[in-house]
């Protein structure tokens, strides 16, 4: 009886999680190239900025058929940081990574993480999206994105990588 109960109330926590519907908003995706050089020293955390990063907010409500008015708040759904070039290289020197965001108007908001790097990571890190309501940020004409690394170790090599990042813009509560 107590593994009935306890399959019950898996399945009904299971059958609770749900993904961002298509139908209740729509995503703003954003490639971005990053060089990261050779010879990071580990004692201090090192920061990227890219500037004025065009947000496509009315573009793509457009596309999805949402007016921009009925977008309710927006999330980061999907950030990943893609090793492109050289092929032999790794993100193993690195021990934590943040993301954040900010434009002239707001202040820097955390859009994402990754607090321990696995041992073994190799041409991809996936962080963890923050649940910050990044509405006022995204919808905006640009953003300002700025990337914190805190290296392990010294970076071996200089390295091209593109930022995939995603975010979610829900017309629902």
């Amino acid at each position: 009886m107590k593994q009935l109960i306890f399959l019950v109330i898996l399945a009904l926590t299971v059958a609770s999680c749900k993904k961002d519907d298509p139908s209740e908003g729509f995503e703003l995706q954003y490639l971005l190239n990053l060089e990261i050089p050779a010879g990071l020293n580990p004692i201090q955390a090192h920061f990227w900025e890219l500037y004025d990063i065009p947000t496509n907010f009315v573009n793509q409500a457009d596309l999805a058929n949402v007016p921009t008015t009925e977008v309710q708040r927006i999330h980061s759904n999907f950030l990943n940081l893609n090793l492109r070039n050289p092929a032999s290289a790794d993100f193993k020197w690195i021990e934590r990574m943040y993301l954040y965001i900010n434009t002239d108007s707001l202040p820097q908001a955390e859009i994402g993480y990754l607090e321990f790097v696995p041992n073994n990571v190799e041409n991809q890190l996936t962080l963890i999206p923050s649940q910050t309501d990044l509405k006022d940020y995204l919808s905006g004409d640009n953003f300002d994105l700025i990337v914190e690394i805190q290296p392990l170790i010294t970076s071996p090599l200089t390295t091209s990588n593109s930022l995939d990042l995603t975010f979610f813009a829900h017309t629902t509560e």
